[in-house]
């Protein structure tokens, strides 16, 4: 079915540097809607092209049962943005981004079952990095990507190449795993404090609890050991019920390889008393005895 499409007004977010964002709207580019239908009469597909019948705007399919199978962004003919695609029970089968026609960032398969399959980051369009899990969620060891035998001889030709592709690779990948554990870090923290509550008179004295933890794939403790106590049977106490309570943490990030050992601190820092304005007992024998001092 091909469908004609007026009256429309696209926004665009852009940026410029050294001006910011701004919106702007120009005219419509995409003058047909394809769209099919299974014998049943549920929708198969619908993709947006232009007037050359190029894919340009959305494409969506559907699986037979009526759950969304994929969707993705195309201009002129060039998959370009974010795309993913689910199994017909609902659970996701791949995801990635693509910058008008290159892959970027990264790209993600899962089994079946929901379970991760493989990740693979992508760095000027091409892939670095490769980790690989089996069906129940345990990962293999995280394996470089070697380089198509075309560009090894480009490599060889370039010593020097070769170690600043390594380095960006690494530096990108780093990049993503810092980024990752720091919005973990803080889910995690979010995730025991409302359990981390202490009574008036503990809050008086600055103490500090410090455990090693160890934490599966799926957020999972596997092991709590204290490596610093307070002082304080109280205060200990009090940090251990916080972890007894929370029991299961954020799932690590799929950039951190799992289990993964880490240091959660419990501190209180005291209660500081008031400063007090120092005050002369007697301010006029104090200003008698500066007078004398000073001859008058």
């Amino acid at each position: 079915m091909l469908l004609p499409q007026r009256g429309r007004t696209l926004f665009h977010l852009a940026a410029i540097s050294g001006i910011g964002l701004f919106l702007s709207s120009c005219a419509p580019g995409n003058p047909y809607l394809l769209q099919g239908k299974y014998p049943g009469g549920a929708w198969q597909y619908s993709v947006e092209t232009d007037s050359l019948g190029r894919k340009n705007g959305v494409e969506h399919w559907w699986h037979p049962n009526g759950t969304m199978k994929s969707e993705a962004t195309w201009r002129a003919g060039i998959r370009d943005g974010a795309y993913r695609a689910w199994y017909a029970n609902g659970k996701p089968w791949y995801a990635g981004r693509d910058s008008l026609g290159i892959p970027v960032d990264t790209l993600r398969f899962w089994h079946p079952n929901g379970q991760l399959h493989t990740l693979s980051v992508y760095v000027g369009g091409e892939p670095v990095s490769l980790d690989e899990y089996d069906s129940a969620g345990v990962p293999s060891a995280a394996t470089w990507v070697r380089l198509e035998a075309a560009r090894q001889q480009m490599l060889e030709a370039d010593p020097d190449y070769a170690g600043k592709r390594r380095a960006d690779s690494l530096a990108a990948i780093e990049a993503a795993r810092s980024k990752a554990l720091r919005e973990w870090s803080g889910r995690v923290r979010a995730s025991v404090e409302p359990w981390w509550s202490l009574p008036e008179a503990l809050k008086k004295v600055p103490r500090r609890a410090t455990a090693r933890l160890r934490v599966a794939r799926d957020g999972s403790l596997l092991g709590v050991t204290w490596t610093e106590k307070s002082g304080s049977k109280d205060f200990d106490a009090q940090a251990a019920r916080a972890l007894t309570k929370v029991r299961k943490l954020p799932a690590v990030p799929l950039e951190v390889a799992a289990p993964l050992d880490l240091s959660y601190a419990f501190t209180t820092p005291g209660i500081t008393p008031p400063r007090q304005r120092l005050q002369l007992k007697n301010p006029d024998a104090a200003l008698d005895d500066s007078a004398r001092a000073g001859g008058l």
